[in-house]
């Protein structure tokens, strides 16, 4: 349409990629009005220590060093750290027993892409998660301070204590503090809309187990009924390799001298693909390269 050909505003991205992406069905479909769902979900997993967990507490330590080119301050950076670390862990909470779907209430067989894929943790979950939340910002970043929770706040004067102007800024900080919330229940059901997707599953989901039926061997076939494959199909890997025939088939010298360099396209496209090139495009460019991306 003309609002992707021309790029969506940037105040209008909170509610157009949503639709693009399909979150907003997922969540009517699955979890129903409301925040709900994800609130449910990010109390279950906070407290969880599964590996999925430990790695996912390792990635913020490591993200708090990361260059996001948004130009924020440091206590900006770890607040929307933090909310992509919640997004995450309902991400976690939502895939890691087809049981709590049913505990939850969801109705995981209506879905309209076919049943849910169990989508695993990884560092570009996380990253995807952070940008999200970044792009869902359509105010300018500001200088401000953020609380244990991660409000706004700032520090009260003399004068505001005994002023209407505090109560004014309390009642604004409890305004974006709900907004926050309702962005982190965008960002989730984003998140596992895109993982769930035709298109991105592959990157994103644990392997399903074998088809025994179509299973050659002279064993017997109850050997192979529990077992799941270390590895499905590897998406990223695969689209890197399309891109290593494409090259060497049009620009063929140019092939030859990456090769002669010793640069593999692997070592940098794996991570541009697995995170959709954030990182890779400074962020007003990434986002308007997921508008035609998520449009697609």
């Amino acid at each position: 349409t003309d609002l992707i050909r021309r790029g969506v505003p940037p105040a209008w991205r909170r509610h157009v990629w949503p639709e693009l992406l399909h979150g907003d069905r997922l969540k009517a479909q699955l979890g129903g009005p409301g925040l709900d769902a994800f609130r449910m979900l990010l109390s279950l997993g906070t407290p969880q220590r599964t590996e999925a967990m430990v790695q996912l507490q390792e990635d913020v330590v490591g993200g708090s060093s990361w260059d996001s080119g948004i130009g924020a301050p440091l206590d900006h950076h770890l607040h929307l750290l933090s909310r992509a670390q919640n997004v995450c862990i309902a991400i976690n909470a939502f895939n890691q027993d087809p049981g709590l779907h049913r505990s939850l209430h969801f109705r995981a067989a209506q879905w309209e892409f076919g049943g849910l894929r169990q989508a695993t943790y990884s560092e570009s979950l996380l990253v995807l998660a952070f940008f999200i939340l970044v792009a869902q910002a359509a105010e300018p970043i500001d200088t401000g301070h953020y609380s244990t929770r991660g409000d706004r706040i700032a520090a009260p004067t003399a004068s505001m204590s005994k002023d209407s102007s505090w109560m004014g800024m309390k009642s604004s900080m409890q305004a974006q503090a709900a907004q926050h919330d309702v962005d982190e229940d965008t960002a989730f059901w984003m998140l596992s809309a895109l993982t769930q997707s035709p298109g991105f599953s592959p990157y994103y989901t644990a392997p399903r187990p074998y088809d025994t039926s179509v299973i050659d061997t002279a064993e017997p076939m109850f050997a192979f009924r529990d077992e799941t494959p270390i590895s499905d199909r590897p998406a990223a890997m695969e689209d890197v390799y399309q891109l290593n025939m494409i090259l060497l088939r049009q620009e063929g010298e140019l092939w030859v001298h990456l090769q002669a360099l010793g640069f593999q396209l692997a070592s940098v496209f794996y991570g541009a693909f697995m995170r959709l090139f954030a990182f890779y495009l400074p962020p007003a460019s990434l986002f308007r390269f997921w508008d035609l991306l998520f449009a697609d």
